[in-house]
């Protein structure tokens, strides 16, 4: 079997051929001319396609080629030129002669196309060769390689595990923590895959690792109360509060109500000292003290009056006698040492001033009254009608008098009371009380009462 391609029959520049016909001829190696090949049959050759064929519609510049398969049937040895002739309307023309020669036992190939695809190589491209069946060893006439597109290899974009969380700045005001983490994406494939095929389809993200964050808040303690107790004074329920004070200003800062929770108030027991002003006028005033002092000697009670009285009396009711108290006289003359509450006490004052006391309330005292006139205090801070504060022992005297402001005031529990002057018992002041037997009162400290015998 023989394959015999003749190609590249071309127009001449600016004709148009219409019909080029194409015949395939032999001829004998002496010159002599055999003729035309005939088709399916014949000797010394025939061949198994169409002959002659035409190139129709052939314009100026347009190729035509033509295949014909020639299998040989002369005698062996001998030799043939074969060539072929291109005729149209416009000329005619023989291609170059090829001498052929029929030899003895011709293989004629079989190319047979392999069902089985080629890997995929490294240009994204798998192949079908064809492979002879009789195994003529005759390669050149192989036809080409069918072939196909493949994926030779992926790209695997793939993420690192996420790094630790960590901060990001400090502890905010709202007692919350930004933190981040992050993660490299990458092509895992890349070493076995756009390193090995260089292939722009196989370069993932331009050549490029993206790196991806993460965010979170956590709790945190942007600022720490340092709590101090603080005590406030002691105040007239005789208790003081031991609060607690963030000496970190906490709260004031950040406003959260996590940071204002301080410790509970504690309540401590104390002793309220209470402050007692009489403001008095110059010459006698009769006064009495309204508070029990943690010092009632006469200097230490009269300290602020200092240099501006000179002389102090009491009464004793029981041995009817006066007792005195002398600036300007030896202390050994003196028969006044201490005040007491209980008392009443006559002042000469030098020049208008305000007497002054600290001490504690009185929450009972005894008064131990003789049949006749008595001169005792109201020991306590609250004004009282006459009425209120005595109205226990009305039967038990008949008569009180007060010396405010330099002028006699009187209360009688048996007159009428528009004919009293004295109507309310004040703080600071001093009594004469006329007793219409021995009797003893006892002041429970709002008023006075009797004494169970």
């Amino acid at each position: 079997g023989l394959n015999l391609r003749y190609g590249d029959t071309t127009t001449s520049e600016g004709a148009d051929l219409l019909l080029v016909n194409s015949l395939l001829w032999a001829a004998g190696s002496s010159g002599s001319a055999k003729g035309v090949i005939p088709m399916n049959s014949g000797t010394p050759f025939y061949t198994i396609d169409q002959n002659p064929t035409a190139c129709p519609n052939m314009k100026a510049g347009n190729t035509c080629e033509h295949t014909w398969r020639v299998n040989a049937t002369g005698d062996l040895n001998s030799s043939w030129l074969f060539y072929t002739i291109y005729n149209s309307i416009i000329a005619t023309n023989t291609t170059e002669k090829v001498n052929i020669t029929i030899n003895g036992g011709i293989c004629i190939p079989d190319w047979v196309l392999n069902d089985t695809w080629s890997a995929c190589d490294i240009t994204d491209n798998k192949f079908k060769n064809y492979y002879d069946a009789n195994n003529c060893d005759q390669p050149e006439t192989r036809p080409g390689p069918i072939n196909q597109s493949c994926d030779y290899c992926t790209p695997s974009p793939t993420n690192t595990p996420w790094s630790a969380w960590e901060n990001q700045g400090s502890c905010l005001i709202n007692d919350t923590q930004l933190q981040q983490r992050s993660r490299t994406e990458y092509d895992a494939n890349y070493d076995s895959c756009y390193a090995v095929t260089q292939l722009p389809s196989d370069l993932w993200n331009n050549g490029n690792n993206n790196t991806h964050f993460g965010y979170q808040d956590i709790a945190c303690d942007y600022c720490t109360p340092i709590w101090e107790e603080v005590n406030t004074s002691c105040q007239p329920d005789d208790t003081y509060t031991g609060w607690y004070n963030d000496t970190n200003n906490c709260y004031a800062t950040t406003g959260l109500e996590s940071d204002n929770n301080p410790p509970a108030n504690n309540i401590y027991n104390c002793e309220y000292i209470w402050q007692f002003q009489a403001p008095l006028n110059q010459d006698w005033n009769l006064i009495s003290i309204p508070l029990t002092l943690s010092n009632n000697s006469i200097t230490s009670a009269l300290s602020s009056l200092e240099s501006k009285y000179n002389t102090l009396f009491e009464y004793d009711s029981l041995g009817n006698n006066w007792d005195s108290y002398y600036t300007d006289e030896p202390e050994f003359l003196n028969t006044i040492e201490t005040v007491s509450p209980e008392k009443g006490y006559w002042i000469n004052l030098l020049e208008d001033a305000t007497l002054t006391f600290s001490g504690r309330l009185i929450t009972q005292l005894i008064y131990n009254l003789k049949n006749n006139w008595n001169l005792i205090s109201y020991p306590s801070l609250t004004e009282q009608p006459v009425t209120t504060a005595l109205a226990d022992v009305n039967e038990t005297y008949t008569t009180m008098f007060a010396f405010i402001n330099g002028t006699w005031v009187s209360y009688s529990p048996g007159k009428p009371s528009f004919l009293n002057t004295l109507h309310t018992m004040r703080p600071g002041y001093g009594y004469w009380i006329k007793a219409n037997q021995d009797v003893t009162w006892v002041f429970n400290g709002t008023v006075y009462k009797l004494r169970d015998q």
